[in-house]
């Protein structure tokens, strides 16, 4: 009994609900260079950036999906550079580039694609839970349930809606500005690893429970026991 009330203990200690949730994570590199329309790749920006984005998938709810935008080039407010109205950010989206909705769209093309969330600018900015810092040129927020808008034009969905599209690498972070309205630069959305964080809690566990009970149980679950990280699989120690 005292053995798994230490286990109880280390899982109050860290924060963690007893729902448990499943966390994956998510990329893109956004550069003009990927932005694709009517088969044609590049555009004439000179913006980039770069953002990361967490899903969380409870066991109970609705999966949300966190993200942190930074550009670089990019005016989100038009009083950053007043000289260079070209880089004035109008909309940031997430496409879903399986699906086309303009003229001359096309299989391959990420611009023209089918809106999923507009997260800045135009049409609105369905999640209500975006912030920006002009002056950072960042761009951060939570997608979930609740931003779900059938307002035309372009409506938003929620997260539970393009979990496909998301782990099959369809969704694409799109940057409009005044110089290329219809898509300046932009990136796939691409799973990475999960961090070593994991690893360690697990590690963390395994020693609380083989420092109550030597052998048995504990030496086989410390045993068996693995998680991945960004270098591979990270086993528990074989005590």
């Amino acid at each position: 009994m005292k053995r798994w009330f230490t286990v109880f203990t280390l899982v109050a200690a860290t924060g963690l609900s007893t729902h448990a949730a499943t966390i994956t994570y998510f990329s893109a590199s956004l550069s003009q260079d990927h932005v694709v329309k009517g088969g044609i790749a590049g555009t004439a920006a000179t913006g980039r950036g770069t953002a990361t984005f967490v899903l969380t998938q409870p066991d109970v709810g609705e999966p949300t999906l966190r993200y942190d935008i930074g550009l670089v080039g990019a005016d989100l407010d038009g009083a950053q550079t007043p000289n260079m109205p070209a880089d004035n950010v109008t909309g940031i989206h997430l496409h879903n580039t399986a699906v086309c909705i303009a003229p001359g769209c096309q299989v391959g093309d990420t611009g023209g694609t089918m809106h999923v969330l507009n997260l800045f600018g135009f049409p609105r900015a369905d999640d209500g839970d975006m912030t920006y810092d002009a002056a950072a040129s960042t761009v951060s927020g939570l997608w979930d349930a609740s931003d779900k808008n059938a307002l035309t034009p372009l409506p938003s969905g929620k997260p539970s809606e393009f979990l496909t599209e998301l782990f099959n690498g369809k969704l694409f972070l799109m940057v409009h500005t005044q110089g290329v309205p219809t898509g300046a630069y932009g990136g796939f959305l691409t799973r990475v690893p999960e961090p070593a964080g994991l690893a360690l809690l697990l590690t963390g566990v395994c020693w609380l429970l083989i420092r109550r009970r030597q052998g048995g149980t504990a030496i086989t679950f410390c045993h068996e026991a693995s998680v991945r990280n960004s270098r591979g699989v990270v086993q528990a120690p074989k005590w």
